[in-house]
């Protein structure tokens, strides 16, 4: 069915683009930046404390006539563009079978300008345009979950890859009780996926967790150095463990 648009000069029209194809699709964010987040028993809904694999099948059930999921009269995927009176545009997917949300924006020239991708577990993932030299820039957020599932927090992480493959990050996990953790590091571009990672864990009851960790050969090999400092800055252990 072909797409509808009124002129820019009009309000903006949402018009309805009815897409009938499944397919699979896999999104990865993330690059085997790890880390203890004081504790270990809240994980990142959707995935690691690298990011993690956000894919899988965009598919899904079919089912029959009356019987209230997607079918073969009621495709999976709906697509909604919306047109600015700038002349940019909005193109939004929505995946009725997972309830992941997907939102493109261009600008007037068609160019691609950042995609947000939402799941309903609460996590959003924005993608920027790639800059001149190919770095491209990344923001997820979302939710800390601890082992039985309850929301103990959220999440921010900012991840620029670089155009010549080598990253940096920057993740802050901020906990109900108080707690905070701040991870910044960077791999770099060689084929040995050597990467470094310093962190700083602040507890309610004024404790404070810093380490520092290298690794070479993909996280075959590395140190790690951990310090915790009491909350009258006396430092009540200093290890540093190989790999």
């Amino acid at each position: 069915m072909p797409i509808q648009q009124k002129k820019a000069a009009e309000e903006p029209v949402i018009t309805t683009v009815v897409n009938e194809n499944t397919h699979h699709g896999r999104e990865s964010f993330g690059g085997g930046f790890t880390g203890s987040i004081g504790g270990g028993d809240a994980v990142e809904v959707g995935g690691g404390h690298s990011g993690g694999s956000r894919g899988g099948s965009r598919g899904g059930p079919t089912g029959g006539e009356g019987s209230g999921e997607p079918g073969a009269s009621d495709p999976v995927e709906l697509t909604i563009e919306d047109v600015k009176s700038d002349g940019g545009k909005t193109v939004t997917t929505l995946n009725k079978a997972t309830g992941k949300t997907t939102v493109t924006e261009f600008d007037a020239a068609g160019n691609f300008v950042r995609k947000t991708t939402s799941t309903p577990d609460g996590t959003n993932l924005i993608e920027f345009a790639a800059d001149a030299d190919g770095t491209t820039s990344f923001l997820k957020t979302g939710i800390l979950r601890d082992s039985a599932g309850n929301q103990v927090g959220t999440f921010r992480l900012d991840r620029v890859d670089g155009g010549d493959g080598h990253s940096t990050f920057k993740r802050v996990d901020t906990y109900n009780d108080g707690s905070v953790y701040t991870a910044q590091g960077a791999e770099d571009s060689s084929l040995d996926g050597n990467f470094s990672v310093t962190s700083r864990t602040e507890k309610p009851d004024g404790t404070i967790i810093l380490s520092t960790s290298t690794s070479s050969d993909g996280g075959k090999h590395g140190t790690q150095h951990v310090q915790v400092i009491d909350r009258n800055g006396v430092v009540v252990s200093d290890t540093t463990t190989s790999y």
